[in-house]
């Protein structure tokens, strides 16, 4: 399943790129046909991920759940529930940015509150009924565009919620009492620990004490930062639409739930998101490997093969998961001259 993380993250930060990009550009037509392309790829995108991520997060559950309860432990060493805890958050950090910037699934820089509002001051001056459903469709385009950004958001919700106990598993695993040391309760001494890794796992490239607390302190804090950005929202949101006249959903009018791209003070609050958020899946992306690495090393250092390795049916699926992106491309390049109309309708 390795393909499926390294293309969820690279996909996602290769749309955010060419986003800010467009954001910087002069509006001209060329720039729209790329907008175009690349709305309905997010789209695609988006929805086969969302369930990409929520399918990892349910797997995860199932197979730590297991070893944390004493259900079943086959198959699950301390190196594959590290990687368990890893690509759990894997696959959320590429979907965080998009979450929150609804307007990179837009196919118009145009704003639509500036478009209703147009329309509706044409229509109170000309008062003609074409102008009114001009203002009522346009009214309905946004209203639908706005139910489609609440739903992408809570199904990052419900990703987030399923990941909480892999974190669980994690802080269990990395703060929790080990059987190994010289306390009491121990099943193994450190010397001893040490000289068994001597003898079995000669010639394995294991973890340094720093690079296992770089892994542990970047996974927990990365965790941590998606989700104070995700409850901020989900409480921000609680607020505004629960207690609406209150005086602190007053205070917090000017704030929405999705960050704003065309707004000088948003628009570089969610580009400081598309930073950081890369950051910390690149490094993700360097403990899954830097984990996988050594599993395979010590398997083959015992004498057996790791088949995780190998081509087969998750690496297939992973890749299948997100070949609609290239097949909306695809379709958009293909009838070009139909989104040609489109676009000239959007210039008149």
């Amino acid at each position: 399943m390795s393909i499926g993380y390294v293309l969820e993250t690279a996909i996602s930060v290769i749309l955010v790129a060419v986003f800010i990009f467009l954001s910087f550009r002069k509006t001209d037509r060329r720039s729209r046909w790329i907008r175009l392309i690349l709305a309905n790829s997010t789209r695609a995108f988006y929805e086969n991920a969302i369930f990409f991520a929520s399918g990892i997060q349910i797997a995860s559950i199932v197979v730590l759940a297991k070893a944390n309860f004493g259900i079943s432990a086959n198959g699950m060493g301390a190196i594959t529930m590290k990687i368990t805890w890893s690509i759990s958050l894997l696959t959320l950090l590429p979907l965080l940015p998009l979450s929150f910037g609804n307007f990179i699934f837009r196919e118009s820089n145009n704003e639509q509150e500036d478009s209703i509002e147009n329309i509706r001051t044409s229509s109170s001056e000309s008062g003609t009924k074409a102008r009114e459903n001009s203002g009522h469709v346009v009214l309905a385009n946004k209203n639908e565009e706005d139910a489609q950004d609440r739903r992408r958001f809570f199904l990052y919700v419900l990703c987030w919620m399923l990941s909480v106990f892999p974190f669980l598993s994690r802080m269990v695993g990395t703060f929790g009492h080990s059987q190994i040391g010289s306390g009491s309760g121990t099943v193994v001494s450190t010397t001893d620990w040490a000289l068994i890794e001597h003898e079995c796992f000669k010639g394995v490239d294991s973890l340094q004490p720093s690079q296992e607390t770089a892994m542990s302190a970047f996974g927990i804090g990365s965790w941590l930062f998606l989700s104070l950005t995700v409850i901020w929202k989900i409480f921000l949101s609680g607020i505004q639409r629960q207690h609406p006249n209150s005086r602190l959903a007053r205070r917090l009018r000017h704030e929405t739930l999705f960050l704003d791209t065309y707004r000088p003070s948003e628009s570089w609050l969610w580009m400081c998101l598309c930073i950081v958020t890369p950051l910390l899946s690149v490094f993700q992306m360097w403990t899954f490997f830097r984990l996988q690495r050594l599993q395979t090393q010590m398997t083959k250092a015992s004498g057996g093969e790791d088949p995780d390795t190998d081509w087969t049916f998750g690496q297939i699926v992973a890749v299948i998961m997100f070949t609609p992106v290239l097949v909306e491309v695809g379709f958009v390049m293909r009838n070009r001259k139909i989104f040609d109309k489109v676009i000239r309708g959007e210039d008149t």
